[in-house]
């Protein structure tokens, strides 16, 4: 009977014991967890405002860069044709799109892309003037967003830390 004693509290000190270890495990793995997202978290939202910004951005510029190869030919027909009306609708939905999420993911931007994007859109806005003709006004736009686009691009993948 004694022995039956001493092995069955053996068995419980072992199942205690091995309960512990792996209450202390779990534990441990979970609070590395937590760490590792909190340490990711901030990147990832970064990554996704950069990547929808530039997207959009890329996107606008390449309909930018149609309308300007549009007033190449004939300017005053193209200026006046459904084609550049849609592809101003087109342009002017992607730097909606841009701002939109330039606004919403502000804090997740540093302080060099939103001079950047400010810089671009200042630009944009001189190239808005209404005393320019229209072809001067897509000549600038599109410079403008040659220039910057890039730029902003290479930061965002620099702060990325993505070199590809």
């Amino acid at each position: 009977m004694a022995l039956e004693i001493a092995t069955a509290l053996i068995g419980l000190a072992g199942a205690m014991i091995g309960g512990g270890i792996s209450g202390l495990t779990t534990i441990l793995v979970a609070s590395g967890e937590r760490e590792k997202y909190r340490r990711e978290r901030p990147w990832e939202l970064r990554r996704e405002a950069y990547t929808k910004i530039i997207g959009a951005l890329d996107r606008a510029l390449a309909i930018t860069a149609h309308i300007n190869d549009g007033y190449g030919g004939d300017p005053h027909s193209w200026d006046a044709s459904e084609a550049n009306a849609k592809a101003q609708a087109q342009m002017i939905e992607h730097f909606h799109i841009a701002r939109i999420e330039f606004h919403a993911n502000r804090l997740m931007l540093s302080p060099a892309f939103v001079a950047k994007y400010e810089e671009m859109n200042q630009v944009l806005g001189e190239a808005n003037n209404p005393n320019l003709l229209p072809p001067e006004s897509a000549g600038m736009a599109v410079a403008a967003m040659r220039r910057v686009v890039p730029d902003m691009e290479a930061l965002a993948k620099q702060e990325l830390g993505v070199d590809f």
